[in-house]
């Protein structure tokens, strides 16, 4: 008798696959695969769905992402950095936003590369208000930025006149240690909530929530 190849086995030949460049085969395995009853689990799905990143195949992305729901697979962190940065790369700086709700609802907890790809790609789409929408999320979090970040942040804060908070970002104190890890921000700057409260006293300068900002593009 035939041996039938279990999962191990696949993600062998699936790893080989995107190695070699080979996306097309390492898609045709997840079909054989599911023909033969055995369910990729997310750290297959995340490998290909890598690839198909790396090789620039937008939709394919989108395509892999969605085979998880039916096969009940759910995406984690590692999936979503990877949406994001799709997202990122095809300046859809929308749906970048929209995938970071995604991750809450399905109860994940979004970390520093989310929030920095997120920060670039607004900045990038001239989006500087939703930059800053980002940026108080990410510090109420507690989640370190790196010095690209930080440069990014004060960027954007000096195009739109907030020279004030362009500074405060500008003395952040960052850490050595990986951003992602987190902790306390340790800046010169005032309170974030306090910022916040000096905004909201200032209509013109209030902002919406990302979810907000997001309905407001599409009606």
């Amino acid at each position: 008798d035939k041996i039938k190849p279990d999962m191990a086995v696949y993600g062998s030949l699936i790893n080989t696959c995107v190695r070699d460049g080979e996306l097309d085969q390492a898609r045709s395995l997840l079909g054989e695969m599911k023909a033969a009853d055995i369910n990729p689990d997310v750290l297959i799905y995340n490998t290909v769905i890598r690839a198909a990143h790396e090789a620039q195949q937008w939709g394919a992305v989108g395509d892999i992402f969605e085979e998880m729901v039916p096969n009940e697979v759910k995406p984690d962190v590692v999936t979503y950095n990877t949406l994001i940065k799709t997202a990122g790369d095809s300046r859809e700086w929308q749906r970048a936003l929209s995938l970071l709700d995604d991750m809450r609802s399905q109860g994940l907890k979004p970390d520093f590369l989310h929030y920095r790809s997120l920060i670039f790609l607004c900045e990038r789409c001239q989006q500087f208000e939703t930059v800053l929408d980002v940026y108080y999320e990410m510090k109420e979090a507690f989640l370190l930025p790196d010095g690209k970040t930080v440069e990014s942040l004060v960027r954007v804060c000096r195009k739109i006149g907030r020279g004030d908070l362009a500074e405060d970002i500008g003395n952040t104190k960052v850490t050595k240690s990986d951003p992602r890890k987190g902790s306390e921000w340790k800046s010169n700057a005032r309170n974030v909530r306090q910022d916040r409260d000096d905004r909201e006293e200032r209509p013109q300068d209030r902002r919406p929530t990302l979810s907000v900002a997001i309905a407001g593009v599409e009606e």
